[in-house]
């Protein structure tokens, strides 16, 4: 990822690559392995990436890549690339809150996964006759899943607040409301505590296996 620059023009081919290169990161910090599978397809106005997910177990992103290029294809290489990042970051952690949802030992306190569940069944949309986007996304599966994304390109490029136009103030809104709903700021972004507590799960059940 260091090397963006040398690409000059950010092409499909570089969305694409951004868009894998997060989900096999992410993948690899919240100790899954299962893919989501990507697909692109043509969404929503305003709408570039999406998560859908079935009870069963399946996982996809949908992805406009046209879309993407009607808002952003005018701003820098360092822009769009940070904006695809932003976004795939922000639906793998929509993955990873799902599966927390189903699993029977979920790493999550019981807190986080109940505020979860209930925005789940409970979820608002932007829009005509639904809610602002700023309620949109101080949902608890929202407000998560943005604050997650910030961090990430934050992290990784260094530059979040230069590279996506977001109001600093804006996110500082985002965490008093998630101070007021989860109690803390703390997601483990990185995945070190989740990582750690899944290997001592599956570390448990050989050992209950074993005996």
């Amino acid at each position: 990822m260091r090397n963006r620059r040398k690409y000059g023009v950010f092409r499909k081919k570089h969305y694409v690559r951004i868009l894998n290169w997060v989900v096999n990161y992410t993948l690899r910090c919240f100790g899954y392995t299962k893919r989501p599978r990507l697909i692109e397809t043509r969404l929503g106005k305003g709408d570039m990436m999406m998560f859908e997910h079935t009870f069963d177990g399946e996982y996809s992103i949908l992805y406009d890549y046209v879309q993407f290029q009607n808002i952003f294809g005018r701003e820098s290489y360092d822009v769009q690339e940070a904006y695809a990042m932003s976004m795939a970051a922000h639906e793998m952690r929509h993955y990873y809150q799902h599966r927390q949802m189903s699993a029977k030992n979920p790493v999550e306190n019981e807190e986080t996964i109940a505020a979860w569940w209930e925005n789940e069944c409970n979820l608002k949309y932007y829009g005509e006759n639904g809610c602002t986007l700023f309620e949109f996304y101080t949902q608890p599966l929202e407000l998560d899943a943005e604050l997650y994304a910030y961090v990430f390109v934050e992290r990784v490029l260094n530059a979040v607040i230069s590279l996506l136009f977001v109001d600093e103030n804006y996110i500082d809104l985002l965490e008093k409301r998630y101070i007021e709903i989860f109690g803390e700021t703390d997601t483990d972004l990185f995945g070190e505590r989740v990582k750690k507590e899944i290997a001592e799960l599956a570390k448990q059940k050989r050992s209950t296996r074993v005996a």
